[in-house]
């Protein structure tokens, strides 16, 4: 890396791909651990959210017509309690899967512990309490996210040929769609890069 540097005079994409087309770059895939963010957001993605479905979660439900008369304005007036209600569970849910989930499992998100940032070791991230935290947000998310989803077919969209035939073999015998999804999550591979 320091020999394209110096020859292309501090060029970071010529430095980038000396580093891509280093051996080590692909020696030992899915040694490391993922990082809080990258976990989530690689969870996100397995489960195919749109870019738009979390906006959704917080989507206004309220109406804009003033023009119903004194029932309608009473039956309006209980719509929006119960709509600012529904606002309220779904942010709550958003942040519970997104900035509360990264702060449980301790990288909260613009708070590196130090100026080096976030560690990238298996001991910063594959705790106890990591792993359990994991499998929380896991069970969480396939609860409210992957509900219509079969465990089998996410499994192999989410990790194709990286599941072990152990991890294949528990998510064939989950009990439930819930379960299965949330194994998938859970499971060692889905947990590395």
């Amino acid at each position: 890396m320091n020999v394209a540097w110096r020859e292309s005079d501090g060029n970071l994409g010529e430095v980038y791909r000396a580093m891509l087309e280093h051996p080590l770059a692909w020696k030992n895939p899915g040694q490391k651990i993922k990082q809080p963010f990258e976990f989530i957001v690689s969870g996100f993605r397995a489960l195919n959210l749109p870019d738009d479905n979390m906006a959704t979660l917080l989507a206004d439900m309220e109406s804009d017509d003033d023009d119903v008369g004194p029932v309608g304005k009473a039956m309006q007036m209980a719509g929006t309690a119960k709509a600012a209600e529904t606002r309220r569970r779904r942010a709550g849910q958003a942040n519970a899967l997104t900035l509360g989930a990264l702060q449980k499992m301790g990288q909260p998100i613009w708070q590196p512990p130090s100026p080096a940032g976030v560690p990238d070791t298996s001991g910063a991230w594959l705790t106890p309490a990591q792993i359990g935290e994991r499998i929380d947000w896991s069970r969480r998310v396939a609860k409210i996210l992957g509900q219509k989803l079969e465990p089998s077919d996410f499994l192999q969209a989410a990790l194709g040929d990286a599941a072990s035939s152990e991890t294949v073999r528990v998510i064939s015998q989950a009990p439930s769609r819930l379960h299965g999804i949330t194994m998938v999550l859970a499971s060692p591979e889905f947990n590395r890069r």
